[in-house]
């Protein structure tokens, strides 16, 4: 009997797949550190990766057993990880990912998010016209 292990659940998909997708659904939000998936996926994406940050912060060998085994052999991966948990989530308790919902895809009408780290404040590469950087320039200069 396997009692408290939760089990990750996506309909019409089989563990391997589910886990799979989820694999690569985290290494692009490590690498990127904002991604848009299907609500679903966004919070099935979320409590795995609230589980696998919760595993490296205890430092403990079966929690680090568990990364290398979700990552499987990429090396990279696993450091890269170790790295983005060490730099945003140290202070934090839980809630280590932040989904946004958004509008509907326009083929099939799914529901769609964005999910990000919550513990960076902002993603948005502001553009800024150059209007206000050069009044920003002239306030600076004053």
């Amino acid at each position: 009997m396997n009692k408290g292990i939760k089990k990750i659940r996506m309909n019409g998909k089989d563990a391997e797949h589910t886990r799979s997708i989820v694999r690569s659904q985290i290494l692009d939000l490590i690498i990127k550190k904002k991604i848009m998936t299907t609500l679903h996926k966004a919070k099935v994406l979320s409590s795995v990766f609230d589980r696998l940050v919760t595993h490296a912060k205890s430092g403990e060998n079966s929690g680090l057993n568990k990364i290398k085994s979700f990552f499987g052999s990429n090396k990279r991966s696993i450091d890269r990880f170790m790295q983005i948990v060490k730099q945003y989530m140290g202070d934090r308790n839980s809630g280590y990912l932040r989904v946004i919902k958004t509008s509907n895809r326009v083929g099939d009408n799914s529901k769609m998010a964005y999910v990000m780290f919550s513990s960076i404040k902002d993603f948005s590469k502001e553009r800024k016209s150059r209007i206000s950087k050069v009044l920003e320039k002239a306030n600076k200069s004053k």
